[in-house]
């Protein structure tokens, strides 16, 4: 769900007009890797709905780096160390991703394995305002397709819907997106103002 969300992000910040979507889409991933590297700061407010229960948060890019932030859970990376929050398990985990485990949430390598991991072509949309991308994996996974929908003024990303193979939907609403943003080094460190006193941190590394 992490990796979704981080594609979303992205193209976001890179796709300035409805004519790229007239492109080769591989074209406009090529765009979306060399624009994030130019990009500066991203951030954006979402909310991902399913069928019984619905999670609001925040996230924050640079470059490599990254945090997002709900109530139910928390990720930070700085570029090397990864520090990883969960209210389930109750605890803050640290460790130093590979670069096949980013794939699962920085949203720079996410983009890159979409290139490879998922058939984008165009879908139908809801209505004149919008236009809808749909990716579909490639390789046998529980993700049926995503509905990636932009719109049409923007360019940006308003609207995500994930159906699973099982038929289970979820929707992401994107909100409140911002570029060039100066987001200091502190922003992607673990911050444990941000979970609750006394959270045990485990060192994983």
């Amino acid at each position: 769900m992490t990796r979704l969300l981080s594609i979303l992000f992205i193209l976001a910040a890179t796709i300035t007009n409805t004519s790229a979507f007239a492109q080769n889409t591989m074209m406009v991933l090529d765009r979306a890797i060399e624009a994030l590297n130019k990009a500066g700061g991203i951030t954006a407010r979402y909310t991902l709905a399913g069928q019984e229960s619905a999670i609001s948060g925040k996230v924050a890019i640079r470059g490599s780096r990254f945090a997002m932030l709900a109530n139910e859970a928390k990720c930070w990376f700085d570029g090397k160390t990864q520090w990883a929050y969960s209210a389930m398990t109750g605890e803050v985990n640290i460790t130093e991703p590979t670069q096949a485990e980013l794939q699962m949430t920085n949203p720079l390598a996410t983009l890159r394995a979409a290139k490879t991991e998922f058939i984008a072509t165009r879908a139908k949309s809801d209505g004149n305002d919008t236009v809808t991308l749909r990716l579909t994996p490639k390789h046998r996974t529980n993700l049926r397709h995503v509905l990636l929908s932009f719109d049409n003024k923007t360019a940006l990303p308003v609207k995500a819907v994930i159906t699973t193979t099982d038929g289970q939907q979820a929707t992401l609403t994107i909100t409140d997106l911002k570029t060039r943003q100066r987001l200091p080094d502190s922003t992607f460190r673990f911050d444990k103002s941000l979970v609750p006193d006394a959270t045990p941190v485990v060192d994983l590394r």
